[in-house]
């Protein structure tokens, strides 16, 4: 297969991001696997500690307080979760997709 200098380090390129995106995906299922077995203390890097500290969200409402304009008459509190597990989702499909037929341009020579 004859490929052109140019196309070669455009497919280059490509798997190299699609390495990056890769990155932060792997990372967490590292961090969320040892957390799972790690027991009592996984570590500061397990816990990832140094992550914001709002990753959920706990909305308090007085009980008198009706939201009969949104839905079914709901009284009280309500919660929130962080998008980070959704972003993390989408870079991994993304990084292998760009990884999937990119990497043979990695033994290639272009002409």
């Amino acid at each position: 297969m004859n490929m052109k200098k140019a196309e070669v380090y455009g497919k280059r390129i490509e798997c190299l991001i699609g390495l990056i995106l890769l990155i932060p995906p792997i990372l967490g299922v590292a961090a969320f696997t040892i957390s799972i077995f790690a027991g009592d203390t996984p570590g500061s890097f397990a816990r990832m500690t140094y992550l914001s500290s709002e990753w959920t969200a706990l909305i308090r409402v007085p009980s008198e307080t009706s939201f009969d304009g949104f839905s079914n008459g709901i009284k009280g509190s309500a919660g929130a979760m962080s998008a980070a597990p959704i972003y993390l989702g989408l870079m991994a499909m993304v990084g292998a997709y760009l990884v999937k037929n990119n990497i043979q341009s990695f033994f290639m020579k272009g002409e």
